[in-house]
């Protein structure tokens, strides 16, 4: 009798402890209910697993200021939604953060080199040389230079337009000044340009040593319905490799092809000029009570104003220019002559030399 009373009395409390494994565990086959579970973020997961690696690929690969503005953005925004919403474990949140971080980073570097103009770089690269035009863009560039050079003579005093031949060896001078040497090799002379193996390295080697401050045109030889001119020019030449600037003498030659002028390089060589020599020169004085004779100009306009050259020294070639490269340095500069005295006796025999392209003899009459 006891013994049946002991198990009445305890099986309702054993029921009701099964009951409450039960409701505790749910229905089978189904998992256990736990409180507190996380929550999932699929469009987050997408975008920085999927969207934002593309993103950051195309950026690096495509030099696009938008594309790369937009993956900062979306990096940030996403990283900040991650942990304001507390998205992931704490350590997936830490490493995804370092990630972007530094992915960051390196598109922020390229944003910034996309923004460094090259025209400022070549302005720096002239400011560092101390060149006369320090912190001035192109434009500024242009207009110091037009101060600098006094108004060049024309062939009529009363005409208000420089010539033609003039305005291209102005625009060569100017990017000469500013080291641009591609935009210098669009004004140099097509047969010049075709008989170099890189013609781009040989302007540049050709005016590298040196660049123009300040220039005056001296005289203009020839006219603009001729084939060639020449134009004279006193240049004031900073020396890159230290040094004064030095006031030099350019004869620079001009050709005309299909109706465009073009500077030839090789005639760049300038002469150092003594001003000293040439102004007591100017101011010689005279002999007794009369002026000393002085021999009689030869004409400074058309065609026979025209200057070649020769060496003196047993040369059988006469040149366009005093330097030219068809003669040994040592005989730099050549001794000049008008062109319209090549058929006299004494320069009746020398040759034309086409390394230079010089003129071709004038006709006998």
């Amino acid at each position: 009798m006891n013994g049946n009373r002991g198990q009445y009395t305890s099986a309702p409390l054993y029921n009701m402890k099964n009951r409450r494994s039960t409701q505790q565990m749910g229905q089978p086959g189904q998992q256990p209910q736990q409180s507190g579970a996380p929550k999932r973020f699929g469009v987050l997961s997408l975008v920085l697993c999927l969207v934002l690696p593309v993103l950051f690929l195309l950026a690096l690969l495509i030099p696009n200021v938008i594309l790369r503005s937009a993956f900062l953005i979306l990096a940030v925004l996403s990283v900040c939604a991650m942990w304001l919403f507390k998205a992931f474990v704490k350590n997936a949140r830490n490493t995804l953060t370092i990630v972007y971080a530094a992915l960051s980073i390196v598109i922020g570097l390229a944003l910034v080199m996309d923004m460094e103009s090259p025209e400022a770089q070549r302005v720096s690269n002239i400011n560092a040389q101390g060149s006369l035009f320090a912190n001035t863009d192109s434009s500024v560039l242009s207009s110091a230079l037009a101060s600098l050079a006094t108004p060049a003579p024309t062939e009529d005093a009363s005409a208000a337009v420089i010539s033609a031949a003039q305005q291209r060896l102005e625009s060569f001078m100017q990017y000469w000044a500013m080291g641009n040497v591609p935009e210098m090799l669009k004004l140099c002379t097509p047969s010049w340009i075709s008989q170099q193996k890189a013609p781009e390295n040989e302007l540049f080697q050709l005016t590298v040593s040196a660049k123009p401050q300040s220039y005056t045109v001296e005289q203009l030889q020839g006219s603009d319905s001729d084939s060639n001119r020449t134009i004279t020019l006193k240049v004031m030449l900073l020396n890159l490799s230290g040094g004064d600037a030095v006031l030099n003498r350019l004869h620079v030659l001009m050709f005309k092809v299909n109706g465009v002028w073009y500077v030839d390089p090789q005639s760049l060589g300038g002469t150092p000029i003594d001003e000293a020599a040439e102004l007591a020169a100017q101011n010689k004085p005279m002999v007794g009570s009369t002026v000393a004779p002085t021999a009689t100009p030869a004409p400074s306009t058309g065609a026979g104003a025209l200057m070649v050259y020769y060496n003196s020294d047993g040369g059988k070639y006469y040149h366009s220019v005093p330097n030219c490269s068809a003669v040994s340095e040592k005989y730099w500069p050549l001794d000049d002559f008008y062109w319209s005295d090549l058929n006299s006796q004494q320069f009746k025999n020398l040759i034309r030399c086409t390394k230079c392209n010089a003129p071709e003899r004038p006709s006998l009459q």
